[in-house]
């Protein structure tokens, strides 16, 4: 399928597991994710390079490159370094319980990395699966499972598959009403410019949002194949029902209408987020908000606005949790005997 899309371009994610998967073999476990950090995201660097200063894409013209797939490889190949890192060069009490549930007691096989590293329903577009669920996956731990009541369930991925394709499908056919009459280019139209804020506004979101329409589409169609192939079950909600968003990658009504900027993130590219927590900010000492902003804006590309969005979205995830740690605490201040 990569070769099917990408042509030739698809070498460069077999180069960058290939390198991965060297690394893994031959580095100590106790530093193995640096060194397959650096090389996966060094390879995600060189593909954004040549996006951002390519030819094709200064004059304004699309084509269909290798970058997304590098990035969900990167995903990938990084997450299962740490998890290796966390499984044989760790303690047992130094782990966290999800770092425990995740971690990799043995270097996989060359078939078990490879198969990982390009499973048919994420490797393109993702969402991202880690290495444990992806094994549960393969092994059919999913397709008898215990639920709450202590019966054996046998699972099955066929209903929400059907309606997560039927919802995807939905977001296509919003992207194509819409997206011919209200383009990304009408921002900078002149015509549009000299109309009154509030239509240019409208204008704007309008925009904004049909390009979201094509995200929704793209993610909930993965999400569909995965629970189709099997891949996706997270096990049983408060009723008892079964639960098929292990890799989930938007809740698109959550994101668009979300409670505070953390409720956003928690609904965005759902994936990425639970990425970015594992081999960042739970890692990091120091500002581990502001050095995860930094890396999420590395791994989306070279463009100066990447940073400045993702820095500057860092800034407010700070002052945003300031302004509610002192609204917490406002009814104490308001009850304290001190102002009575």
């Amino acid at each position: 399928l990569g070769f099917f899309c990408h042509r030739s371009n698809f070498l460069v994610n077999v180069f960058s597991s290939a390198i991965t998967y060297v690394l893994i073999r031959s580095i100590s476990p106790a530093k193995v994710q640096y060194y397959v950090f650096g090389s996966a995201m060094g390879v995600l660097t060189i593909v954004h390079a040549h996006r951002a200063f390519s030819h094709a894409h200064r004059n304004g013209q699309y084509k269909l490159d290798i970058s997304g797939s590098v990035m969900v490889l990167t995903q990938r190949l990084t997450a299962l370094a740490f998890s290796i890192h966390d499984g044989m060069g760790r303690k047992a009490e130094e782990l966290s319980r999800e770092q425990e549930e995740q971690c990799v007691r043995r270097v996989p096989s060359v078939l078990e990395f490879f198969s990982y590293a390009f499973n048919f329903p994420t490797v393109l577009i993702g969402p991202l699966c880690f290495y444990q669920d992806y094994i549960r996956f393969i092994e059919g731990q999913h397709c008898y499972v215990e639920d709450k009541s202590g019966y054996m369930r046998k699972t099955s991925g066929v209903k929400p598959a059907l309606k997560k394709f039927l919802a995807a499908f939905i977001w296509l056919g919003l992207y194509l009403k819409f997206s011919g009459g209200y383009s990304l280019e009408l921002n900078r139209d002149s015509t549009v410019l000299s109309k009154p804020w509030l239509e240019r506004s409208w204008l704007t979101y309008m925009s904004m949002l049909t390009q979201r329409f094509r995200f929704y589409f793209a993610w909930t169609i993965a999400d569909s194949i995965a629970n189709a192939a099997g891949l996706g079950f997270n096990g049983f909600n408060q009723d008892s029902n079964e639960k098929w968003d292990l890799v989930t990658n938007v809740n698109p009504f959550k994101a668009e209408f979300p409670l505070n900027l953390k409720h956003l993130l928690e609904n965005w590219n759902i994936q990425t987020q639970v990425w970015l927590r594992r081999i960042c900010y739970e890692r990091i000492n120091f500002q581990p908000l502001l050095m995860t902003n930094i890396l999420v804006a590395w791994w989306h590309g070279l463009f100066p606005i990447l940073y400045v969005g993702w820095i500057g979205f860092g800034f407010s995830l700070l002052a945003a949790r300031q302004v509610r740690r002192y609204i917490r605490l406002l009814p104490r201040i308001l009850h304290s005997p001190a102002l009575l």
